[in-house]
C-alpha cells in the first residue's frame, strides 16, 4: 500500500509522522482496509498510502472521535480483512468506547494512534496567532499530556504497545494482524510536524 519511493528517511527521535505511516504502509497486505481519522496528518496517510482497491480507505474530518467506532463498523462490513484505524491522540479520547465494543465483539481491528501529545488543529491555529498565550507551562487549549494508551486498552481486555522507533511498527502490524484479534500501537511521532505542506512548529 505503498506509494511513494522506497527511499530513505532521515531519522528522527521522536519519529517523523511521515515515517510512521510509510512503516505501516510496508507492513499491511494486499486488501487491507484503512479508517483514516488522522486529520492534520491525514495529509501524509493520503500522499504515502496507495488505496487502488474500492472500499480501502474510509475517511472524513467532520467530527472528532468517529474512526475508531467507523473501523468496527467497516470490519463488520468487510469478511477477512485487515482493518486499520489510523487516528491522532485527540481523536482517539474522543471515541474510546469503541475499545469496549471490540473487546466484547471480538472485532479484529488494529488502532494505530499517531501520538504528538496534542490537538495538533488547536496547536497549529494557535501558531498563528500569536497574541493568543498561556501562562501555563503547557498549552491548555491544545496540549493533551502523555495519555498511556496501551494501559487505557488493556482495561479494556485489549493487547496495547508504544512504539518510538520505526523499525518496530512493521514486525508489531504483522504480528498483529496474524493474531486476529483486537489490538493497539500508540506511536510516539515528533509534535512539531502538524503534516505535510504546513511549517513546523517550533
Amino acid at each position: 500500500m505503498l506509494r511513494c519511493s522506497d527511499r530513505q528517511v532521515q531519522v528522527t527521535s521522536p519519529m517523523h509522522p511521515s515515517r510512521a505511516v510509510r512503516e505501516i504502509a510496508r507492513a499491511l497486505p494486499p486488501g487491507s482496509v484503512v479508517v483514516d481519522e488522522a486529520v492534520m496528518l491525514s495529509s501524509y496517510v493520503e500522499n504515502i498510502m496507495e488505496f487502488s482497491e474500492p472500499g480501502s480507505y474510509f475517511s472524513t474530518i467532520a467530527c472528532l472521535g468517529w474512526g475508531l467506532p467507523a473501523s468496527l463498523g467497516v470490519a463488520l462490513a468487510t469478511a477477512k480483512r485487515p482493518i486499520v484505524a489510523i487516528v491522532g491522540d485527540g481523536s482517539a479520547l474522543f471515541g474510546l468506547q469503541a475499545l469496549w465494543t471490540a473487546t466484547k465483539y471480538q472485532i479484529p481491528i488494529i488502532m494505530v494512534i499517531l501520538n504528538n501529545h496534542s490537538y495538533a488543529a488547536v496547536k497549529f491555529g494557535f501558531a498563528n496567532h500569536s497574541y493568543i498565550t498561556s501562562r501555563e507551562p503547557i498549552n491548555l487549549g491544545c496540549d493533551l499530556g502523555d495519555v498511556d494508551f496501551p494501559k487505557i486498552a488493556c482495561a479494556f481486555g485489549i493487547d496495547g504497545q508504544r512504539i518510538e522507533e520505526p523499525t518496530e511498527i512493521g514486525p508489531a502490524l504483522k504480528k498483529a494482524i496474524a493474531a486476529g484479534k483486537p489490538a493497539l500501537f500508540d506511536l510516539i511521532v515528533d509534535p512539531n510536524d502538524v503534516g505535510l505542506g504546513l511549517p513546523r512548529l517550533t
